[in-house]
């Protein structure tokens, strides 16, 4: 439970009230991208899909942990060593060749760059009369609707891997699709997958340059994505003519891009927001943000 009070400030000579307390914004804009789920062959772990429009008969993902048994098809047990819990513990999710599964993530700014991670790990296995699957193969990854991504070699047998770079969104929402490879015969693990306009830990005030009020459940709503543990918080954006339209001190809470019930024209806004992070002093920042119709 985090403490909350509120103080008053001015902005443009205007009385507003900041909201004080110890909340830690979620950053991951992927949901449970710790692939957190019940451990069996042929699950896909919550919030995730299967994605196979070419063989969606075998499709069939397993999920697995470093504590039991393989769950895989009968007959098959690890093979040239045993897996090792991965950098975001708990269970991960294991594919082999044609079968994948995918994520698709909204309201993200076009033209903005994302942090992107996730761990992999090539794992053997094999069973009788089935053949061995011992040789690393890399990952297969394919975003669509953001640039920037390149599938990183393989690695070393039941090694745990790290991939992480910059995207730069080119759609308002991208898709993540995961698998091993058509055609490939092996046996990778993914975990601990991450996207958000920041790197873990990294403290800071991310604000978009632009949003699309226009009730698509894409980028409808204006409001910072703000990093680390918050103290204080303020986010008030103005018309040109320096009257506020939209003010609040909830880090959730964003601008719907109308004023006392009025949708506003497409036009350039000012916003202003005052912060304050654990172990920093008080920052004020300022920008525009086109709103776009």
């Amino acid at each position: 439970m985090f403490q909350k009070k509120e103080i008053n400030i001015l902005i443009a000579g205007i009385s507003l009230a900041i909201c004080i307390n110890s909340n830690l914004f979620s950053q991951n804009l992927i949901v449970n991208g710790s692939m957190t789920s019940v451990e069996g062959e042929d699950v896909v772990a919550p919030n995730w899909f299967r994605y196979s429009p070419n063989f969606p008969t075998q499709n069939s993902p397993d999920v697995n942990d470093a504590n039991g048994p393989l769950n895989c098809t009968s007959g098959l047990n690890w093979a040239g060593g045993l897996p090792t819990s991965s950098p975001d513990g708990g269970t991960w999710q294991n594919v082999y060749r044609e079968e994948d599964f995918s994520q698709t993530i909204s309201s993200l700014t076009i033209g903005a760059t994302y942090y992107f991670r996730y761990y992999y790990s090539s794992q053997g296995i094999a069973g009788s009369p089935q053949p061995v699957y011992t040789t690393p193969y890399p990952p297969s990854i394919t975003i669509i609707g953001a640039s920037g991504y390149i599938n990183p070699p393989a690695g070393v047998l039941f090694e745990w891997e790290t991939y992480s770079a910059t995207l730069v969104a080119t759609g308002n929402s991208i898709t993540i699709i995961i698998s091993q490879g058509a055609g490939v015969e092996g046996y990778l693990a993914y975990d601990g997958f991450y996207l958000s306009p920041a790197a873990p830990g990294e403290k800071g005030l991310y604000v978009p340059t632009a949003f699309t009020p226009n009730a698509d459940g894409k980028n409808d709503n204006f409001k910072p994505s703000i990093f680390g543990n918050v103290l204080q918080y303020q986010f008030a954006v103005y018309s040109r003519w320096g009257e506020i339209v939209f003010s609040t001190n909830k880090i959730d809470e964003g601008w719907n891009g109308s004023f006392n019930g009025h949708r506003q024209d497409a036009n350039i806004f000012v916003w202003y927001c005052i912060y304050q992070l654990e172990g920093e002093d008080v920052k004020r920042k300022k920008g525009t943000v086109a709103l776009i119709r």
